[in-house]
């Protein structure tokens, strides 16, 4: 963690779940770093699986299609991505709506 954001951490908070391979060092070097490290609800799976979707949705709808030069491309290319899922992209749960609540245009006639 520390080597990937060397200078000033670019995210406040860290979700982990309660594998056995963070142990007690990776939270406490994520809380040293001022991220805060929230661990997910133990047995509910339900939790991992929003993170997963998001996940697949934009690997599916981006990363199939563009491959990512450098870092620099890829967060500008995720930043583009966010603005589109909240703002146009609409969502079953949602009963076809977008997160952001878009205009809807009224019918002629």
């Amino acid at each position: 963690m520390r080597e990937a954001f060397p200078y000033q951490p670019p995210v406040k908070f860290l979700i982990l779940d309660h594998d056995s391979k963070y142990g007690s060092e990776v939270p406490a070097a994520i809380r040293s770093m001022g991220i805060g490290a929230i661990r997910t609800a133990v047995a509910c799976p339900w939790q991992n699986g929003v993170a997963e979707r998001w996940v697949g949705s934009c690997r599916r709808e981006l990363l199939d299609y563009v491959i990512p030069i450098n870092e620099m491309h890829l967060k500008r290319l995720l930043s583009a991505y966010i603005t589109y899922y909240h703002q146009d992209r609409t969502h079953c749960g949602l009963e076809k709506q977008t997160p952001e609540k878009r205009m809807c245009c009224a019918g002629e006639g």
